[in-house]
């Protein structure tokens, strides 16, 4: 019952998330190649200001932080759900 229910409300499969995180972390490397850096290069947006934040500068290191995100959580449910159906 545990785990097949779990599942059932995950709107994802876990290796989606890893794979969507590795592809985010990878692309965040070749916006630096594609301006004439380096890979993994950090190319950055301009300033906004958010109503509760202030000035913020997004770039893609976070997009590649998300992207690593994305890859730890997806990894951690995947262990999490073969510890809990080890025994079954």
């Amino acid at each position: 019952e545990g785990w097949q229910t779990a599942r059932a409300r995950m709107p994802f499969e876990p290796i989606t998330l890893m794979i969507t995180g590795l592809a985010l972390a990878i692309s965040s490397g070749f916006f630096g190649l594609l301006s004439g850096g380096g890979f993994l290069q950090g190319i950055w947006l301009p300033f906004f200001e958010v109503p509760i934040l202030g000035y913020v500068k997004l770039g893609t290191p976070l997009l590649f932080d998300v992207g690593v995100y994305f890859v730890v959580i997806g990894f951690t449910i995947k262990c999490a759900e073969a510890l809990g159906t080890e025994g079954e």
